[in-house]
């Protein structure tokens, strides 16, 4: 991995990268060690842990350069469990905010955000990725001054 500058994996997934048995990732300190021990692992990168499929209300955990983040969402904004294809808008955003010239962590921020909007503006979640409606796709990428989430300090675990 020594091209990437973040990876985005889901419990799920971080479970096959690390080659931990199936169902270990239980928590959000589980998701932490995880992320933790993946970025030890591939010092090159940064890992955004997603945590949704945990049942922690969409809680993803940041690590990079020896610092971790826990970044949730409102519980107005969490989807549906039947929500399809956040992690590819999420990762797609992220990328798009670091070529904007984003740092890493307010890329990540922007990135949740502007994923937040798009199911939140959803007529149909379920669809995800298969053609939804004009409307839930956001006109403007969010401005990290309108984030109330970039001004706080993230806790570390």
């Amino acid at each position: 991995l020594p091209l990437v500058t973040v990876v985005t994996p889901n419990a799920k997934e971080l479970e096959f990268l690390l080659d931990l048995e199936p169902h270990t990732l239980k928590s959000a300190k589980d998701l932490q060690e995880a992320a933790t021990q993946f970025a030890l692992r591939y010092k090159s990168c940064s890992v955004l842990a997603k945590g949704g499929h945990l049942n922690t209300k969409c809680l993803d955990v940041f690590v990079s350069n020896n610092s971790s983040y826990s970044l949730t969402l409102p519980q107005s904004l969490v989807a549906p469990s039947e929500v399809h294809g956040t992690g590819c808008v999420l990762s797609s955003a992220i990328a798009g905010a670091i070529a904007r010239g984003e740092a890493i962590l307010d890329a990540v921020v922007v990135a949740k955000a502007l994923c937040a909007e798009a199911i939140a503006c959803a007529e149909n979640p379920s669809l995800g990725c298969q053609g939804p409606p004009p409307a839930a796709v956001p006109s403007r990428w969010p401005d990290l001054e309108d984030l109330s989430t970039s001004q706080q300090t993230f806790p570390e675990f």
